[in-house]
């Protein structure tokens, strides 16, 4: 067994400098010769991986051995860059084990083979070690309505399906009442289970880098990581250590994390105004010159299309105050991609509010989304309620539904959910989440698993396409934009419908010579049926549920949707 790890270590260690073997030969004892001042030279030498040699850093195993703290000595110029390693060292005695260096592992001059990885030492994960260069090489991942934006942990064709939020910690200290820690491998799994790929972290929000408490967000992202989850971290203090020290703070600061498997973005902040687009366009630049850019999400979500211009100045906090400027929703939006240039643009409107449906501007937002998002090359995630809030009523599964089907039929490429946890803010006589305040799973968990693994079933085939227009097909809760009206496209040469009311959203779907339609209801209180009228004979292929049927040699076709639902149609 000792003889396989040593193997195993050696195997590691000829991953990285060719100068590290002096030093694990030493540290395995394999080298005649080696005595304590030989390891020490070892250590020390610019040619050992966890010392940088002169040229890169000043610091050495001295100022580990002598119990000094990083920076406090003329010999180091206060980076944890000069040691190799994460953490800086807490001062103290030396005992000359690698607890020195912020670790558990073993003393790097024992004779026998060391139980800890190379990363143990040098601070930096194996499983950060993947991260790609660029996400995939794709004309289309940027093209107007074609834009869209995955997560490198999964595939380009995943839609993200994201959870707010994350299972909270023990927040007695803050909230006053909550004293589980819930971060459980049980309850990532449940999570997964609802057909979720993507979480945000809220609770254990971090607001610094200096004597942050790791073990909450280390915690979650490992079981993000083990449930096949990408997770948010969010991080108040990114937005201005990276105007005040530029991109290098993020490997600096925040490499624990960010190098993390898991790890899909930071959420800098929550509905903010266009008083702050300034400071996050600065921030977004300086993330884009660091190895995080373009592939990790600096993420921001944004206010609805019903919020006052108090707020559209000023955030979300401030309902009084007078702006310098009056600005419209879409002025807002086109404000924020256009100075900052996101990766997405992620916004909520919530139609279930004060106890009743309130569906004005539902339409003319998705409208707005689509085509400023798509003016600057990026896609557009909307957020959908889980139940009301504020109150103890509850929506149907209709009403749940309608918000996803008619976002993707608008040409959404984010579906987004508030609440999962149900907030600890909120009474408990609420049901505004998939689960409770304890992760005991509510009515609407089964009801946004369906839904989200009817995501999952049609993504593929929204993923590569992009939307151009609507029909509408019956009567609409909200005026639909004129401009987003088409009578026909494609194939599809008319429509009716024989009971009920749709929107078919109409997409390009790349270069295939199909035509894809995303067929939603209309209504939540009534199932539709429409009928569809072709230009020809074509094989159709329909998504409904998770269920993909094949029909063959059809000029014509009838859909059948369940109230709230909808149905993809594939046709060539």
């Amino acid at each position: 067994m000792k003889e396989q790890k040593r193997t195993a270590w050696l195997a590691r260690i000829n991953k990285r400098k060719t100068g590290a073997l002096l030093l694990a030969f030493c540290m395995l004892g394999s080298v005649v010769g080696c005595t304590s001042g030989s390891e020490e030279s070892a250590f020390n030498s610019n040619e050992n991986p966890f010392y940088g040699g002169s040229s890169e850093s000043s610091g050495s195993l001295g100022d580990y051995e002598n119990g000094s703290t990083v920076g406090s000595g003329s010999s180091s110029d206060s980076t944890t860059d000069d040691y190799e390693t994460e953490d800086v060292v807490s001062g103290g005695s030396s005992d000359s084990t690698t607890d020195d260096y912020e670790t558990d592992e073993p003393n790097l001059g024992n004779t026998d083979v060391p139980t800890g990885s190379w990363d143990d030492y040098i601070g930096e994960e194996e499983e950060g070690a993947n991260l790609p260069s660029d996400l995939v090489d794709d004309p289309y991942r940027k093209d107007g309505g074609y834009a869209y934006f995955y997560h490198h942990q999964h595939s380009p064709t995943t839609m993200p399906i994201a959870a707010w939020s994350s299972p909270p910690p023990d927040t007695t200290t803050t909230i006053g009442e909550f004293t589980t820690n819930q971060i459980t491998l049980e309850n990532y799994q449940k999570i997964a289970e609802a057909g979720f790929n993507t979480v945000y972290g809220l609770y254990e929000t971090l607001h610094g880098v200096v004597d942050v408490d790791k073990t909450n967000v280390t915690n979650a992202l490992n079981y993000a990581n083990q449930t096949g989850l990408v997770y948010y971290v969010k991080d108040t203090s990114v937005r201005g250590n990276l105007i005040d020290y530029g991109s290098s703070a993020l490997e600096n600061y925040y490499g624990w994390y960010m190098n993390k498997a898991a790890y899909g973005g930071t959420l800098m902040v929550d509905e903010p105004g266009v008083d702050s687009f300034a400071t996050l366009a600065a921030a977004q630049v300086e993330w884009n010159n660091s190895k995080y850019a373009k592939i990790k999400n600096m993420y921001v979500n944004h206010l609805p299309s019903y919020a006052s211009y108090s707020q559209l100045y000023y955030g979300a906090g401030d309902t009084s105050s007078t702006p310098p400027k009056n600005y419209t929703w879409a002025e807002f939006v086109e404000e924020y991609i256009t100075s900052v240039s996101p990766v997405n643009y992620s916004y909520d409107f919530y139609p279930f509010r004060g106890g009743s449906a309130q569906f004005s501007n539902y339409y003319s937002s998705l409208s707005t989304a689509k085509q400023k998002s798509a003016a600057g090359n990026i896609p557009f995630w909307v957020f959908c309620q889980v139940g009301y809030f504020n109150m103890a009523s509850t929506l149907t599964y209709a009403q749940t539904a309608i918000q996803v089907s008619t976002a993707l039929a608008y040409g959404a490429k984010g579906i987004q959910w508030f609440n999962y946890w149900h907030p600890l803010e909120f009474s408990a006589s609420w049901i505004s989440g998939c689960v409770d305040h304890y992760g005991v799973k509510t009515m609407y968990y089964p009801w946004v698993q369906t839904i989200n693994n009817h995501v999952a079933a049609v993504d593929d085939v929204l993923m590569q396409c992009k939307n151009v227009g609507v029909i509408q097909v019956g009567s609409s809760y909200d005026t639909i934009p004129s401009s987003d009206l088409l009578g026909s496209y494609g194939a599809l040469t008319s429509t009716s419908g024989s009971s009920g009311n749709a929107l078919i959203g109409c997409f390009e779907y790349r270069d295939t010579g199909k035509y894809v339609y995303y067929i939603a209801s209309n209504s939540y209180t009534a199932d539709a049926s429409v009928n569809l009228t072709f230009n020809g004979t074509y094989n159709v292929r329909t998504v409904k549920g998770t269920t993909s049927t094949d029909y063959a040699n059809r000029s014509s076709f009838t859909v059948n949707i369940p109230k709230g639902d909808g149905v993809l149609v594939v046709v060539g």
